[in-house]
């Protein structure tokens, strides 16, 4: 195999390892074997005479036409997840059974996405709020008096009764400077998520269609920053335009995951992705850019902290706190958040909540 040959097959198995736990719901359809002995499984989303586009079940890959050594067409899980889709009744039952379906073939969030459809059509559904992680909340009930406790109370005189009672209430009131030490000041709620209004461009002549997709993979990482942050951050706003060299988050190129030094880099107040930008990349270079969250990964590129997505670990999916941070104590991501934005709180769990939405305006110059 020749070095070219060898480089290109090493970057498409890195990219195929390092979209795990990023891309849609697992598509076992067709079987590309390569010919450096890989094998790649998964649903054609698109290709063209160089390459074929194939979404996988850790995200999309680029297969280079000429690596491709054998190709057996089958058809995908994720097809007929489609077609059983547009026969979908809009009620919280036939929401509730597709989610059913969706998690026996694995297509975690399809089936989270139809269990919320469920408690929109049903807030009382107890097995969709279940398969959520949303507890069952019961109301406090005070028991009655019975006739033999009314019974039991003692009688007492009216004048006695006033007496008792002014003496109770003396007992009861306690200096003003006491009641002022043991007030307990009340803890910060959270869960107000911290908007965000970022610039992005292109240098090159796009057209509308390329403008509109290259917001959708933007719109795609702000809810993945909004899942790491446990519901603390997003992008409200983002700006858009091409023939425009200078923005917060330039695109390097037209349909790649990545951009010539690999995934992505930030650097010289701005972050730098490939037109197609894994949601995982872009939560990753955007922490660096606004919040000066460093990487965690040791000089030779292997994850110091496994669990966070910092660590640029495929495996990742979460940000370190000060109880699953591998490292220096005081130097979590949480943490580190919470010196730049006070209100971050490692401990609010954002669980049912969706992200709000992201505005995505266009410059088509």
């Amino acid at each position: 195999m020749s070095g070219k040959k060898a480089f290109y097959a090493a970057a498409v198995t890195a990219a195929f390892v390092f979209c795990m736990t990023l891309g849609p719901p697992p598509a076992t359809g067709d079987v590309f074997i390569l010919s450096d002995g890989g094998r790649i499984e998964g649903a054609v989303e698109s290709q063209n005479r160089r390459n074929v586009m194939v979404q996988t079940k850790y995200g999309l890959v680029t297969v280079r036409r000429g690596d491709i050594e054998e190709w057996d067409e089958k058809s995908s899980p994720y097809d007929e997840y489609v077609k059983k889709k547009k026969d979908l009744k809009n009620t919280a039952n036939g929401h509730f059974e597709m989610g059913e379906w969706c998690r026996e073939k694995e297509f975690d969030a399809q089936a989270k996405a139809h269990f919320k459809e469920v408690l929109k059509l049903n807030p009382k559904h107890e097995k969709a709020r279940e398969r959520l992680g949303i507890k069952k909340i019961t109301p406090k009930t005070t028991p009655k008096t019975t006739p033999e406790k009314k019974s039991m109370k003692p009688v007492v005189k009216k004048d006695d009764k006033v007496e008792d009672k002014k003496e109770e209430k003396a007992k009861k009131k306690k200096p003003i400077v006491e009641r002022i030490k043991k007030k307990k000041k009340k803890k910060s709620k959270g869960g107000i998520p911290i908007p965000f209004t970022i610039t992005a461009s292109c240098a090159w002549d796009a057209d509308n269609a390329w403008l509109h997709r290259f917001g959708k993979h933007i719109k795609a990482g702000s809810e993945y920053l909004f899942m790491v942050t446990r519901g603390q951050m997003y992008v409200s706003v983002v700006t858009i335009s091409d023939q425009t060299p200078r923005s917060e988050c330039i695109a390097e190129n037209k349909d790649g995951i990545k951009t010539g030094r690999g995934y992505a880099w930030t650097g010289a107040g701005a972050m730098h992705v490939g037109g197609k930008v894994l949601s995982y990349t872009f939560a990753h270079e955007f922490l660096h850019l606004k919040c000066g969250i460093p990487d965690e990964y040791t000089r030779d590129s292997k994850p110091a902290c496994p669990i966070c997505i910092m660590s640029a670990d495929p495996k990742a999916h979460a940000l370190c706190d000060s109880k699953t941070h591998k490292g220096e104590p005081g130097r979590d991501c949480f943490s580190l958040l919470r010196k730049r934005f006070p209100r971050i709180r490692e401990d609010y769990d954002a669980e049912g909540k969706e992200c709000p939405e992201t505005k995505v305006v266009i410059r088509d110059k």
